[in-house]
This record gives C-alpha cells, sequence and structure tokens, in this order.
C-alpha cells in the first residue's frame, strides 16, 4: 500500500498469530523490510507475505469458523503472480506446522479456479468454504470450538468445556475485554462477575450461541473435527 511520506499512516494486525505461527512468524512485521526510496513504506518479501495470507487463513480455521472463498482467491492469485524460493519457503512453513494447509489450500483453489484434480476431502473443503462469509461460517463456529475443547473424545464434557469457556473466558481472553486487567490481575474475580452480567444483558445473542453449542449433532462436529485435522491445525 502506498504512505504518503507528510504524513504517515499505518494498517498492522498484530494478534493475527498464536502459538507456533507467532513463535516463527512473531507479529508479522519483525520480516517487513523499509523499501528502497521510502521513508515509511514496510514490504514482506513474496515468501513471507505468502505465509502470512496462509497462516492468517489457518487461524480463522483453527480459532474461528473457518474462511470464505476470497482468502482462496488470495493463495491462488498470489501464487500464480510470484514466484517462490520453494526450499524457503517449505523450511518457514514445516517450522510453524502450516505444510498440510499450504497443499489442501493450493489443492483447493487449483481446483476451483484452474481445473485442477480434487478429491473427496477437496469437494467437502470447497463445500465448507463456498458456505461462508469472508470469516467463516458462523454455524460451524460453536462445532469448531467443540472440537478444539474435544481432548478426551467425549462429546458431552467437550460441550460443557466450550459452555464454561464462553462465560468465563481464560485470563488471556478476559484481559482483552478489560484491559484493566493488565496491571490489576487480582480484579479477574469481579470481572467475571461483569463478565456474566454482560451474557445476560445480551441474552437474545448469549442464547443463541449457548444453544448453537448444545444442539451441535455428532455429525456437524465430526464434520468440522476432519477438516482441522486434514488441514493439520493440531498444535496451532
Amino acid at each position: 500500500f502506498y504512505v504518503p511520506e507528510t504524513k504517515p499512516v499505518f494498517e498492522f494486525h498484530k494478534c493475527i498469530f498464536e502459538g507456533s505461527l507467532k513463535e516463527t512468524f512473531g507479529n508479522g512485521f519483525d520480516r517487513a523490510k523499509l523499501k528502497e526510496g521510502y521513508k515509511y513504506f514496510y514490504e514482506l518479501p513474496p515468501e513471507d507475505f505468502y505465509i502470512s495470507i496462509l497462516g492468517h487463513s489457518a487461524y480463522h480455521f483453527a480459532h474461528g469458523g473457518g474462511v470464505g472463498i476470497r482468502h482462496v482467491i488470495d493463495v491462488y492469485l498470489y501464487k500464480k503472480t510470484y514466484k517462490f524460493d520453494d526450499e524457503y519457503l517449505e523450511r518457514e512453513l514445516e517450522k510453524c506446522g502450516l505444510t498440510k494447509f499450504r497443499k489442501q489450500f493450493e489443492k483447493l483453489a487449483d481446483y476451483l479456479f484452474a481445473d485442477g484434480e480434487g478429491d473427496e476431502f477437496t469437494e467437502k473443503l470447497a463445500d465448507y468454504v463456498l458456505d461462508s462469509s469472508v470469516l467463516g461460517n458462523e454455524d460451524k463456529k460453536q462445532a469448531s470450538d467443540i472440537v478444539s475443547n474435544n481432548s478426551d473424545s467425549k462429546i458431552k464434557s467437550a460441550k460443557l468445556k466450550t459452555l464454561l469457556k464462553l462465560i468465563f473466558p481464560p485470563f488471556k481472553t478476559m484481559k482483552g475485554y478489560y484491559p484493566i486487567l493488565k496491571t490489576l490481575p487480582i480484579l479477574l474475580p469481579f470481572c467475571y462477575v461483569a463478565r456474566l452480567f454482560a451474557v445476560i444483558i445480551k441474552r437474545p445473542q448469549s442464547i443463541k450461541k449457548i444453544r448453537k453449542i448444545t444442539n451441535a449433532t455428532n455429525v456437524e462436529i465430526n464434520e468440522v473435527k476432519e477438516i482441522r485435522d486434514k488441514l493439520g491445525l493440531e498444535n496451532l
């Protein structure tokens, strides 16, 4: 993007990556380099920017309801436009656990836009993406949360954990809702009380989410689990 030298303006998402993505890729800006001839124009090398595209999409699959078709278009167009240093790209993707994701997403992109061959999973992933908005499928979001909380293969206990996290999020999430906790973590119990009242006040929205969690079927949960597993999202 162009940034006027007289009045620099920046747009940067510093909380996109978590887990192995954050450990390897940092906040994304660490690898940006000042463009020659500019004071405020930073850019990533094509390989690192491609990793950020894949990582952003993977993050939405691992922590949300997936992604819509725009993300697949980004992968297709960027891969078509740039010639990568594949050795470097593979090495970095391996570090942050995106090797499987890249393979499946590039296969999906070729299947949708370049008459590429697809298998049964590719078709299932295509249906999922085409049925989603830009930031994913809200109807599948709760099923995805249940899968994230399913460590013992017991759906009922996973649903209970998901409900509890909805009402009483972990401390890291609570700091985002209540910034005062960054300096006064001792206030966490009081913030949980405030959070409970917030859930009650926003009852229609909260009840809708609770119903989606409790009513999620084994078929929906297993479908989301299969997609997450084959995309290699276990450690994201």
